[in-house]
């Protein structure tokens, strides 16, 4: 039928419909098919899945910790220890998960307990020991201990990630936290880094109270910002005012219309597919203006565009709101600014965190 209402309509009119009608086709199935690849990507091309390293090989003891998810119904059973044995988080998800708790080497378990949690929420490629270099400066600069989470599909845990898996795996973490007997929410800082930060800012906005401050660095408003960046032939045409972003609005507002219209059981799979990741900082940021959050902006980034940084910042009020506060590194690339720039980058982590653990 719709074919044949084409073929009335003028050339000149109906060319343009045809050729626009097939690049959004196009445009759709690259999206379908593409974007959970693209944007999780659990092995680094020529590394190994499995951890390169340990912990103790970079001056830093460390617990695992092992979420084992039940398919019952909603139950959480915490098995808590201070004893060095691994610990299990049961919920409801079917999934095996694994975390590290690190700090530093040659404290006993007092000590340990004493020390401030930093909940740190890993970028969107590899593992946790591929952020070891990072995390041994963390835990000696701000002497903290870290919990790093792998996310459902990265090193060790199972499953397969995407955005509802990665926001059950961190609230089961939040819950894990909060339930520690040396846990205290005001000295407990939530750290996302690029991807980690779109979790974090999740993680903050669902938990609110469960923790002090909050930092992120390098992360962007939205997947629709990022789809240019993801899939290079797109960024003329989707991105940060571009022309074809109401068509990945389209699809995700699409699949949300068919659970209202009850279609075919396959075109809802394949809609949802499209609205399982949206990581939609840019809406979620407003909601926490009163929480004490310092942004790391690298303005080399050649990844996430400086640009949505900024724009998260000043969706909480910019410079007028004197809780947040951004920090820019000049020559930084996406993830090397505690690296290139270690006399600005560390010293500005270690000034916000110490003012926050510091306050009651």
């Amino acid at each position: 039928m719709f074919l044949s209402k084409l073929q009335l309509l003028p050339g000149w009119l109906r060319w343009p419909l045809l050729v626009t009608g097939g690049f959004s086709a196009f445009l759709v199935s690259a999206l379908y098919l593409l974007q959970e690849k693209i944007i999780y990507v659990p092995r680094i091309p020529g590394l190994p899945r499995q951890y390169i390293a340990k912990p103790l090989e970079y001056d830093m003891d460390h617990r695992d910790v092992w979420c084992a998810y039940l398919n019952t119904p909603p139950l959480r059973s915490l098995t808590r220890s201070l004893t060095g044995s691994p610990t299990r988080i049961e919920t409801s998800d079917g999934v095996k998960l694994h975390a590290w708790l690190v700090h530093k080497k040659n404290m006993d378990q007092a000590q340990v307990n004493e020390l401030p949690y930093v909940i740190f929420l890993q970028e969107n490629a590899g593992n946790m020991s591929h952020r070891l270099h990072w995390l041994r400066a963390l835990v000696h600069i701000l002497n903290c201990k870290c919990v790093i989470l792998q996310y459902r599909g990265y090193g060790e845990s199972q499953g397969t990630p995407s955005e509802v898996g990665l926001q059950r795996d961190v609230d089961a973490l939040m819950d894990w936290v909060t339930s520690r007997p040396d846990y205290a929410a005001k000295r407990t800082l939530l750290f996302g880094r690029s991807l980690g930060g779109a979790v974090a800012i999740y993680a903050a906005v669902q938990h609110k109270g469960a923790y002090k401050a909050m930092v992120v660095e390098n992360t962007f408003t939205s997947i629709e910002a990022m789809a240019g960046v993801a899939f290079p032939p797109l960024r003329l045409l989707v991105g940060e005012g571009k022309w074809f972003n109401w068509l990945v609005r389209w699809v995700f507002e699409l699949s949300r219309l068919s659970l209202s219209l009850s279609l075919s059981h396959t075109h809802t799979i394949a809609l949802r597919a499209f609205a399982r990741n949206k990581w939609r900082s840019i809406e979620r940021i407003g909601k926490l203006k009163d929480v004490p959050i310092l942004f790391l902006v690298s303005l080399a980034d050649e990844i996430v565009h400086p640009g949505q940084m900024q724009k998260l910042f000043v969706a909480g009020g910019g410079s007028a709101n004197e809780a947040w506060r951004l920090c820019e590194f000049a020559e930084a690339r996406h993830m090397d600014a505690y690296h290139t720039h270690a006399p600005l980058y560390w010293p500005e982590v270690k000034r916000f965190y110490d003012k926050q653990m510091s306050m009651s």
